[in-house]
C-alpha cells in the first residue's frame, strides 16, 4: 500500500510517497522530471510493483515542485540543477538508509547522475530514464551498474549524441524503447517495467 506523508527536510515541508513491506530489505528512490511529481510514479503503480520486488520504495516531490515547499537549500532552474546533486542522498540519510538504488527520469535522471557522480558508493543501481540537464564529464564518476533508457522518440532529451560516450563504460548498459517519446514510463509502462525488472535481477 502507497502512503502519502510530509516531514520537515532542511526546514522545510517535503512531501513522498512511500511503499514499505517489513519483509523488504532493499530501498529504492524514484526522482520525478521537471513538469511532473511523484504521483505520475503511482499513476503507473510503481509503487506497488517495485514493492513487490522486494524494495521499499520512495518518490519524494523534489522541492519547489508537487507538494513539496521550496527549499533554498535546493532551489533549481529549469536547465540548471546543480543544487540538486546531493538531494537525493540527503532524503536517503534522513530516512535512516545508507544504500539505495536510483530511478530518474529527465530532469530527475540528471540529478540523479549527478547523486551517484558524488555518492557512489551509496547506490547500488542506477536507472535513467531520458537523463536531462547533467554533465558529460560526470559519466567517469559512475561506478555502479547503470541502465540508460530513452524513447526512440525522444526529442526533449535526445540520446544520439550520448551513445558513443554512454558505450565506452563497461558497467552501463542503453535501451531504446520503440513507438516512445520522452516519458517511456508513461508511454510505455509494460515495457518499461520489462526492462527495469530485468536490469534490477541481475
Amino acid at each position: 500500500m502507497t502512503e502519502e506523508k510530509n516531514i520537515k527536510f532542511n526546514g522545510r515541508n517535503l512531501f513522498y510517497l512511500e511503499s514499505k513491506k517489513e519483509e523488504n530489505k532493499k530501498n529504492l528512490i524514484m526522482l520525478h522530471g521537471y513538469s511532473f511529481s511523484s504521483k505520475d510514479w503511482e499513476r503507473i503503480g510503481s509503487m506497488e510493483h517495485f514493492s513487490n520486488m522486494g524494495y521499499n520504495v520512495y518518490a519524494p516531490d523534489y522541492p519547489g515542485f508537487g507538494k513539496s515547499e521550496e527549499n533554498p537549500n535546493f532551489k533549481i532552474e529549469r536547465g540548471d540543477i546543480e543544487n540538486s546533486e546531493s538531494f537525493a542522498q540527503s532524503f536517503m540519510e534522513f530516512m535512516g538508509i545508507d544504500k539505495y538504488t536510483l530511478i530518474g527520469a529527465s530532469m530527475g535522471g540528471g540529478m540523479a547522475i549527478m547523486n551517484t557522480a558524488l555518492f557512489p558508493d551509496s547506490v547500488l543501481r542506477l536507472v535513467v530514464v531520458g537523463p536531462a540537464w547533467f554533465n558529460m564529464k560526470l559519466l567517469n564518476q559512475i561506478t555502479p551498474p547503470t541502465l540508460f533508457l530513452w524513447g526512440q522518440n525522444d526529442t526533449v532529451a535526445p540520446y544520439n549524441s550520448m551513445l558513443n560516450e554512454i558505450r565506452k563504460h563497461k558497467n552501463f548498459e542503453i535501451e531504446i524503447v520503440e513507438n516512445s517519446g520522452h516519458p517511456v514510463y508513461l508511454d510505455q509502462t509494460e515495457k518499461f517495467f520489462k526492462i527495469v525488472d530485468k536490469f534490477l535481477m541481475k
